[in-house]
């Protein structure tokens, strides 16, 4: 780690900033120096950002940086407002998932600014607080805010803010009493990626989404071939007691994705490979052309030796 100085104020970080050039501002002499300003210093370099648009870029490297060589316990606190324009600085200058990435660590330290953020107005700052929940590796416990932050961003407008919110709950809260009643609503979204999204946190519940298998095999008549996909995927995950299912699981054998055809088949197998659509998956694989689909078989047999 470098050593860090002392800055008397933000006009020594805000001329720092400035002098560095738009390409490969890690090679220039006030790149040292910068490296070297404490990461307390977060909300002054934001507050500049702000302000002086010409330095968002530098601004951004430096946050960039600063959060990836950081640990946990060194991150200062902030509030929902400084987060915020973090999360929109480093997505305009660095990418939309490098803010996510460089969150994951603030788990458990920010997470009240991020339950707020995940009401803020901007979309973009949204999103990104419910993927740093949804794909943080983190297993810290989840506080009760940013609980019922992620339960309330089910009915956000963003689709996108509802399949990441329905994903990091059944992750980050799978004991959740309210699981999975408040998941399978989605499984009706009007958006074809939400409905895929629900199936597939669903999917991590096994057993548990029993309830939603009415909505997941009405789902195999999707008109979204990743839609159909995931609902079978997720009918496997239930297991045997998914049977009411096999009959439209094997209608997808049928289908012109290779990909659809392998769940379809592993699915089936791991439900009932005794039934008749068990036997019919297995025979149509054999001969299938797709070694994904050749494949399944084995993959079901493997899981159902050894069950979740």
């Amino acid at each position: 780690m470098p050593r860090e100085v002392e800055i008397v104020d933000g006009a020594q970080i805000h001329a720092l900033l400035a002098s560095l050039p738009h390409e490969k501002a890690e090679e220039h002499e006030a790149w040292t120096r910068l490296a070297n300003v404490a990461l307390r210093e977060l909300g002054t370099v934001l507050n500049i950002a702000a302000t002086h648009p010409s330095i968002r870029p530098a601004a951004g490297a430096w946050i960039d940086w600063r959060l990836d060589t950081a640990a946990a316990a060194d991150l200062p606190m902030i509030g929902a407002d400084e987060l915020a324009a973090l999360i929109r600085l480093l997505s305009r200058e660095r990418g939309t998932r490098i803010p996510i990435i460089r969150l994951w660590k603030a788990v458990g330290r920010w997470d009240a600014a991020l339950a707020t953020c995940l009401g803020d107005r901007d979309r973009t700052v949204r999103r990104a607080a419910a993927a740093v929940f949804a794909e943080s590796p983190v297993l810290t416990p989840v506080a009760v805010a940013v609980a019922e932050a992620l339960f309330a961003a089910l009915s956000d407008r963003d689709g996108t803010v509802r399949k990441t919110a329905a994903f990091a709950i059944t992750q980050r809260l799978p004991d959740d009493p309210r699981l999975p009643g408040a998941v399978i609503d989605l499984l009706v979204d009007r958006e074809a990626n939400v409905r895929k999204g629900a199936a597939l946190s669903l999917c991590w519940l096994g057993e548990r989404a029993l309830p939603a298998l009415a909505r997941l095999t009405a789902l195999l008549d999707d008109e979204s071939p990743g839609v159909r996909d995931h609902a079978a995927m997720t009918l496997g995950r239930i297991g045997p007691r998914a049977r009411p299912a096999l009959p439209s699981l094997a209608k997808l054998l049928d289908s012109t994705s290779a990909f659809v055809r392998a769940t379809a088949t592993e699915a089936i197998l791991v439900i009932d490979p005794d039934a008749p659509e068990g036997r019919l998956a297995r025979s149509r694989a054999e001969h299938d052309r797709h070694r994904i689909v050749r494949q399944a078989v084995g993959h079901a047999e493997h899981r159902r030796q050894r069950p979740r």
